[in-house]
């Protein structure tokens, strides 16, 4: 069997003892990264005044992207498999419903 092979079947494996096992990837994992729940207070001052110009949303962007990673790994599957598509950072919180 190839080693390419081996991997679907492994992740495969994986995302069915995923889902019998009821874990779910966290909300604000699986939703859009809203920016002003991954900044610290100075953070948040400056993207307040800069908006989506502020360096920190991409920093925020890439917490939110390291979290997302890491859970992924946590539960052997795929970034996508564990909490779906990704789509850009936003500053609205009306995402979230």
């Amino acid at each position: 069997m190839s080693e390419r092979k081996r991997a679907m079947l492994a992740r495969r494996t994986a995302a069915q003892t995923h889902s019998t096992e009821g874990l779910s990837c966290p909300r604000e994992l699986r939703t859009p990264c809203v920016v002003w729940d991954w900044l610290s207070v100075d953070e948040a001052t400056d993207v307040e005044r800069k908006g989506m110009n502020s360096p920190f949303v991409i920093r925020a962007w890439r917490r939110w992207q390291d979290e997302r990673r890491s859970y992924a790994e946590r539960v052997g599957l795929g970034e996508a498999a564990a909490c779906g598509p990704t789509g850009r950072p936003t500053l609205q919180r009306s995402d979230l419903r």
